[in-house]
Parts: structure tokens; C-alpha cells; sequence
């Protein structure tokens, strides 16, 4: 999974665990970033400042607080004009929604940037209110079916093509789903367990990269044997069901 979505998610289930069981908010950016800011709007309107800093994420957590935090979620769309830029940072388009007691709603975008000396990422998190928002907050319907059908499907599809590496991972991804077997890979996500298959095999199916994808030779293959309407069918398919995993799975509890 894009390591700028994975990391929304984990921001957003750690906050959602303190807003329901108490507690203290525990997040670590992980080995591959060097630095983490959160750059909240200033509180007075008047000040020269265009942001005031949050330089790690229990500060920012904290400032929520104060602001009244009652609930947050993260939020993504469900296709993308160009899937073969998803393993880039910066192009997922995800946010975290943040909903205050006074009925505001803010929003948070981070933005990445490497530094090629240390190899490590600098992450800054911009806050901006969302005018207009719609009454009350998102809900997500658990898609654990339609999942899973898209995953059958892409894995005899990327049988059909040659695309055996892929198929092994499209019916890995949908045992997970179906509780046949675990991620070898786990998340650290702390969201309950009812919920964890959910995101894990959402996470094994996210094939959506760049050198070496579901976005590189399988496109091509696809092309070669004149099935490029179904690779584009599917793959937009598995993205949508794939995503609407990751939101109810990461929001709706």
C-alpha cells in the first residue's frame, strides 16, 4: 500500500481509539520518516502567521483536542484518472477529516517531500476548513462481497493473461478477506479485530504501483492478446472495492 495512505489510515485509527476508549495517543511515523509537522490554521485571525506548528503527532492530537475534537475519518476518492501514478507520493488524494463539537468540519492534506541525502521523508499536514460541508458525517457500508468478487475475478483474469505473480496475489488477497488465511504481513493499524481482514487484504491487493505493478507488464500483456478494455475494467473495479475496504474498515466503528 502507498505508504502516504497507509500512513492516513494509521493516524486516523489511532485518533479514533482515544475519542472511543480513552487513553493516550500513540503514533510513530515510522523508519522512513525523518521529520513529521501538522501546520494548524492560527486561532486568531488577526496574526501575521499563516499556520501555527504541531511538530509531532501527539501535539497534533492534542491541539485537536482543544479545538473540541468529537470524531475523524479519513477519506479518499474511489478512482483515480491515472492509476499508474499510485505509487508516487503525493497522488493518492487522501485526507483526514477532522468533525469539532461546534459542528466545523476540517480537513488535512499532507504533503512529502524526500530528501535524497538522508533517505528519509519530510511530511507536513496542512489544515483547512471544509466550507459547506454536508450535514453530518460519512458512513461506509461494509463491501466485503463485491470485494471479493472483483478479487476472483482479476485473479482469473491475470491467469488469462500470464500474470501468474499477480494471481497468487489477487486470491492471497481474498483469503485473507474471507478469514481462510492471515496476512503475512500485518498491519499496526489499531483498529478491532472484526475489522483488521478487512484492511489487511485490502492492503495485499493494492497492486496499484509503478516499475513492476499491476500498472507495468500486465497492461501490456493485457494489450498483446486484446483484453485491454477488461484490464481497464477490473483494475478500476479492484481500485473502488479495494478502497472501500480501507474506509469502512478504517472509519466505520
Amino acid at each position: 500500500m502507498n505508504g502516504e495512505l497507509f500512513q492516513i489510515c494509521r493516524l486516523t485509527a489511532a485518533a479514533k481509539k482515544v475519542l472511543a476508549e480513552g487513553g493516550a495517543f500513540h503514533f510513530a511515523p515510522g523508519k522512513y520518516a525523518n521529520h513529521i509537522e501538522f501546520h494548524f490554521l492560527p486561532t486568531n485571525p488577526l496574526s501575521a502567521e499563516e499556520y501555527e506548528i504541531a511538530h509531532n503527532s501527539a501535539d497534533w492530537f492534542a491541539k485537536c483536542m482543544q479545538q473540541d475534537l468529537v470524531d475523524v475519518k479519513m477519506m479518499i476518492p474511489l478512482k483515480s484518472e491515472n492509476r499508474k501514478i499510485l505509487g508516487f507520493a503525493n497522488t493518492s488524494r487522501a485526507s483526514i477529516l477532522t468533525f469539532l463539537k461546534n459542528g466545523e468540519v476540517h480537513y488535512w492534506v499532507a504533503r512529502w517531500e524526500f530528501d535524497s541525502k538522508l533517505r528519509v521523508w519530510n511530511i507536513v499536514y496542512k489544515e483547512a476548513v471544509w466550507q459547506d460541508a454536508p450535514q453530518g458525517r460519512p458512513g461506509f457500508e461494509d463491501n466485503t462481497r463485491e470485494f471479493l468478487e472483483v478479487l476472483e475475478q482479476i485473479a482469473q483474469f491475470a491467469h488469462q493473461i500470464g500474470a501468474g505473480n499477480f494471481e497468487k496475489i489477487f486470491l492471497e488477497a481474498a483469503a485473507i478477506l474471507k478469514k481462510e488465511q492471515e496476512a503475512k504481513v500485518k498491519s499496526d493499524l489499531p483498529i478491532p479485530e472484526n475489522y483488521q481482514h478487512i484492511f489487511d487484504a485490502a492492503a495485499r491487493a493494492d497492486v496499484f504501483g509503478a516499475m513492476g505493478s499491476w500498472n507495468d507488464d500486465p497492461a501490456y500483456m493485457a494489450h498483446t492478446k486484446g483484453l485491454e478494455e477488461e484490464y481497464n475494467r477490473l483494475s478500476d473495479e479492484l481500485l473502488k472495492q479495494m478502497r472501500m475496504a480501507i474506509l469502512y474498515a478504517v472509519n466505520q466503528w
